[in-house]
Order: structure tokens, then C-alpha cells, then sequence
């Protein structure tokens, strides 16, 4: 079949559509073109008269909006939340590159809170119909926003958001990596506050006395610290931890693993001769993502990207208990890789 992997130009075609940033109060210096939307991600949601997930959502940073995805050659559709009345503020997404696939804006973009970035939706309880919400943050404390994709707009103008945080303490890492603080340390080494990066998949979780749990397992990042006095080299180095939480309020942080990084792309000489991404392509900035540029903590370097992003986390379709996760190669190449759920769970356990 067809390939159906497209690449659009958000920040570019919100502005062609006379919607950007320098329309909005709090960013009237914001008067140029800029990417300003960012870690987009689609949400299946479950609007108010229909009986499926059937609406997509289309979620950038602290702004939602209805979108139709629309598969070409195929019978058009209309999307749940498309009234017919709303035709002028549909914004049709313009493929930068590849085909089979069309993006089209129902309704503009609608502020889900003042700030946000690294958000992702989950769904709390038992099932996939519980109620929504929005993480903002994975750790210290772990915080999250009730929202619900029912009917637009999402939030109502004028009422303020009510962000939940969690109450229990949070559990140490299962394993100390080495960012962990010594004594001749005059700061932490990394950002004492984790981000999300992709949530969630359930996972089954047995306690210190041998019951059995749900839980929802989720990927954080956090990154070397910046300033004057620190080195460029040192800046921006990435790596992600696992963490698990109760999967209802004020759902606490049960476990989390130690920090770790993940790989760059296979090499014929390493790894696989038959199978060299290193080499694919003649782009000096795609050549150096997946050969140089490696992460870098107190001055060791490891065999991996100085940056690697987890964008996306799910179960595999038909393998409930295989994993699969996405991620970037120095903001510029992507790969995907299966890993059993079983192997990320262990991950989690302390070690002795």
C-alpha cells in the first residue's frame, strides 16, 4: 500500500489562516512567523452525543482544537464535532511532504490553560472511558488538569483551570545513575523537575506484600542544566526515566526507575550490515544525528544521542504485553522500537 506518513507545517498555516500568536494579548510582541507550537499530538476523544472515541484532537502545547484526518481516495467524512456552521474557521493543513493523508482544522485553536508544554492526556479509572486529563507535569509534585473533549470550546472564556496535584511523597529512583549528587557538587547536575514525555500504557504491578494493581506507566525527561557558567557542551543533554502512578486521583507517583538514554540509529559496522540508517541519506544534519553528538554528563560520554525525546508510548496492537515507543534522535531523526512490557516493569523494581 501506500505510505502514509505526511509532514505538515502547523506554526506556518495557523499563520496563513491569520491565527498566530500576535493576535493573542499575552504575546503581543509575538508579531513574526515563529514555531511557537510545539510536541503536537492527537487525541481520540469521545464527544458528547457520540457512543465511540470518533474525534480527533489535535493537541499543541497549552492549545486543543477539532481536527479531520481524511485518508485520500477514501469517502469523505465529516467530523463529530463539525456543525456546518462554523466553515470559515476551517483551516486546511497544507502536506509539506508526502500524500494519502489530509489535515483539516474544524475550529481554531482553544487555550487549554496560560502555559503548558509536554502535556498528554490519559484517561483515569479501570478503562479508556474514564475521565480526562491533561498532565503538566510528571514529578514534584505530579500534577495534572481535569478536562474533558465533549463539546467546543473545551474551556470556557473567564474561568480559571484547577490543576490537581499529587499527595504521597515521591518514591526514590529503583537505581542511582550518575547525575546522583556528591559532595564536592556546587549544583545539581540535572533539572530537579521532570517533564513528560509520553503517557500512558497499564501495566500490572505488585506491591511489597504481593497484591496485584493497575497502574499506568508513563516516560519523563529531564535535561542538563544551563547558565552562564556551564559550558555549551554541557547544556541540553537528555535522558528519560520510567514512572508509574495510581491511575485515580490524586494519582500519586508508585514507582519510578533510575534515568537512562536510548540509542541511535542501527550502524552496518555495529550493529547490522545489512541495515545502516547512519548512512541513508546525504544530509550532513541527519548524518551527524545519528553518528555524533553524544550525551555528555559530568564529562563521560555515552553511546547515545545527546538528545533523545520519547514523543509516543502504546501498547502493540494485538500484544497487550509488548510496548511500543517512539522517539528522536537530536530533534532530527526518529526511530521506533518494540520492547517487552515485562522488561520496562523490572525497571521500575528497586535494586538491592
Amino acid at each position: 500500500g501506500n505510505y502514509l506518513n505526511v509532514i505538515i507545517d502547523v506554526n506556518q498555516d495557523l499563520f496563513d489562516a491569520n491565527w498566530n500568536y500576535c493576535k493573542i494579548p499575552k504575546h503581543p510582541e509575538f508579531s513574526l512567523l515563529k514555531q511557537w507550537m510545539q510536541d503536537c499530538q492527537l487525541i481520540a476523544a469521545h464527544p458528547k452525543l457520540s457512543k465511540t472515541r470518533n474525534q480527533l484532537i489535535l493537541l499543541c502545547n497549552e492549545y486543543a482544537w477539532p481536527v479531520l484526518l481524511q485518508l485520500e481516495g477514501a469517502p469523505t467524512r465529516v467530523a463529530p464535532m463539525d456543525d456546518g456552521k462554523h466553515d470559515k474557521s476551517k483551516i486546511y493543513f497544507k502536506n509539506k511532504y508526502g500524500r494519502g493523508l489530509h489535515l483539516t482544522a474544524i475550529r481554531h485553536p482553544n487555550e487549554l490553560l496560560e502555559y503548558g508544554k509536554n502535556l498528554h492526556f490519559f484517561t483515569a479509572g479501570a478503562d479508556a472511558n474514564g475521565p480526562g486529563f491533561l498532565e503538566i507535569w510528571a514529578a514534584g509534585p505530579h500534577t495534572v488538569l481535569p478536562v474533558t473533549f465533549e463539546g467546543y470550546p473545551f474551556v470556557r472564556p473567564g474561568v480559571p483551570p484547577r490543576p490537581m496535584e499529587s499527595k504521597a511523597p515521591e518514591p526514590n529512583a529503583s537505581y542511582v545513575t550518575l547525575d546522583a549528587r556528591r559532595p564536592e557538587d556546587t549544583g545539581d547536575v540535572l533539572r530537579d523537575r521532570d517533564n513528560g514525555s509520553a503517557c500512558c500504557v497499564p501495566i500490572i504491578w505488585r506491591d511489597g506484600s504481593g497484591h496485584k494493581r493497575k497502574l499506568l506507566m508513563g516516560v519523563s525527561h529531564t535535561k542538563t542544566r544551563r547558565g552562564k557558567a556551564i559550558k555549551k557542551s554541557k547544556m541540553y543533554n537528555y535522558v528519560s526515566r520510567l514512572y508509574a502512578f495510581d491511575p485515580i486521583p490524586p494519582f500519586d507517583i508508585i514507582a519510578r526507575s533510575g534515568y537512562f538514554c536510548l540509542g541511535f540509529g542501527l550502524n552496518k559496522f555495529l550493529d547490522n550490515p545489512q541495515h545502516d540508517e547512519a548512512e541513508q541519506s546525504d544530509n550532513d544534519q541527519v548524518w551527524g544525528a545519528t553518528n555524533e553528538y553524544k550525551l555528555n554528563v559530568r564529562d563521560d560520554f555515552f553511546e547515545c544521542p545527546r538528545i533523545h525525546f520519547v514523543s509516543g508510548i502504546t501498547e502493540k496492537i494485538d500484544d497487550p504485553d509488548t510496548v511500543v515507543i517512539s522517539y528522536g534522535i537530536n530533534d532530527c531523526y526518529p526511530r521506533v522500537l518494540e520492547v517487552s512490557k515485562n522488561f520496562l516493569v523490572q525497571l521500575l523494581l528497586p535494586r538491592n
